[in-house]
């Protein structure tokens, strides 16, 4: 029971741990979404395609500069303002030609993955985070600007500072208990955020070769200065997200929980981008909660095992108590004593064969005295043909020693078996035994 008890706890654990990982998941999807489907009807506004035909010379005489102040203005007030770095405006080669952060104007972003693939596929596009050299780690949001033919003619491009997921992530610590946080990964197995380890956030859970690192830098994955830390792995998210088809929960020690018990966490893979997001809970709520139920089933269990005990005495009794009178009874009657009747308690199958019993020994007792009767009138009989049976005496001396032979086969030796016979035929008993 306690087993079942413990494997049914576990189960709900899990249940509720996946609903926590969803809900998470489900709160930085809705941001991905939200503002990419914002930045893809933002740049359909008329404003960005007349600012990049208009030329550099007229826009600010014509007030297209102004409109795409104030147009700029009411989008950053829409966005998430503490997190959103720059806008800017890419023309068809990929430079930027406006930007809300002067320092960004004027740089060649046609090399970015965000302008190649926005201004080839005509689609929104969530870029990686980027880790540039001495800045703040930052992402972007771009969208593809038409002119009134639908032809592409630039990007809108959103910049946002990447440490909005560590807040959305933050603000989803605790939705199953106090032990319980939210973890995002990329394809890379680097950190995206880390409510556990805060510190470890853009770090890898997995331990990458030379190559692999190399890699990561140069595309602004990994910072230049990153030296591998052992303390940031956990190899048990790696090998479930490998195995993301099948049990996606893992038990495991993370750094920074409780050193006394495991972590127990579940991975999601997020669909608006390729990460994961991961939700751990520490175990001690869990244990503590079984360690009181193995305590409350002892107790029971010794509660139980004591009721159970009594009660057995008590059938113990009320059933043998019976059965040893009815024992009395029948040593009684064996050794002669035809007057005695077993005493009738209850109406079962003990009270039916008191009941038998009783019966035989009145019949016992009648056929004995019917017996002694008919021997004595015989006798009498025979007396006072004695004079006038001379001739047969002989004869009638044969019958009456006969007739007590038979009296001495009557008795209760003999008899007993017939009546335990005529008992077993009337009553439909298997097995009857007189004692």
């Amino acid at each position: 029971q306690a087993g079942y008890s413990r494997s049914a706890l576990q189960d709900q654990n899990a249940a509720a741990l996946k609903l926590a990982a969803d809900q998470t998941a489900t709160t930085i999807e809705n941001f991905i979404a939200d503002t990419l489907y914002n930045t893809t009807i933002n740049a359909t506004l008329p404003i960005f395609s007349n600012y990049i035909e208009t030329p550099e010379s007229e826009r600010a005489a014509s007030g297209v500069e102004a409109a795409l102040n104030a147009t700029i203005e009411s989008i950053e007030k829409s966005q998430r303002l503490a997190y959103l770095e720059s806008i800017g405006i890419l023309d068809a080669a990929g430079k930027n030609i406006y930007d809300s952060d002067p320092k960004l104007e004027g740089q060649d972003e046609s090399g970015e993955k965000y302008f190649d693939i926005t201004s080839k596929t005509g689609t929104p596009y969530l870029s990686s985070i980027h880790l540039p050299n001495e800045e703040e780690a930052y992402f972007v949001f771009s969208g593809p600007i038409r002119d009134k033919n639908q032809e592409l003619i630039g990007v809108l491009r959103l910049r946002y500072n990447a440490s909005i997921f560590q807040r959305l992530a933050a603000d989803n610590i605790g939705l199953f208990g106090e032990e319980s946080f939210p973890i995002i990964v990329d394809a890379q197995f680097i950190r995206i955020a880390d409510t556990v380890n805060p510190r470890f956030v853009y770090q890898p859970v997995a331990q990458l070769s030379n190559q692999a690192i190399q890699q990561l830098q140069s595309v602004k994955r990994l910072n230049p200065s990153f030296q591998a830390n052992p303390e940031t792995y956990i190899p048990a998210i790696i090998k479930t997200i490998q195995n993301i088809e099948g049990d996606r929960t893992f038990t495991t020690d993370i750094k920074g929980m409780d050193p006394r018990y495991p972590e127990t966490g579940v991975v999601v893979k997020m669909s608006k981008a390729p990460w994961y997001l991961i939700y751990v809970q520490g175990q001690g709520p869990l244990y503590e909660i079984l360690d009181r139920q193995n305590r409350i089933a002892m107790i029971v269990s010794a509660l139980v095992a004591g009721i159970a005990s009594l009660l057995a005495t008590v059938l113990s009794r009320v059933l043998s108590n019976p059965v040893i009178k009815l024992t009395e009874t029948a040593e009684k009657i064996a050794s002669g004593n035809l007057e005695i009747a077993a005493p009738v308690e209850t109406n079962d199958e003990l009270g039916t064969l008191a009941s038998a019993f009783n019966m035989m020994t009145r019949q016992l007792r009648s056929f004995i005295n019917e017996l002694e009767d008919r021997v004595q009138a015989r006798t009498q009989d025979l007396a006072r043909q004695n004079e006038f049976l001379v001739l047969r005496a002989r004869q009638l001396q044969t019958i009456s020693d006969v007739a007590r032979d038979v009296a001495s086969a009557q008795k209760i030796e003999v008899l007993l078996p017939r009546v335990a016979n005529l008992i077993s035929e009337r009553f439909g008993f298997y097995h009857v035994g007189i004692f």
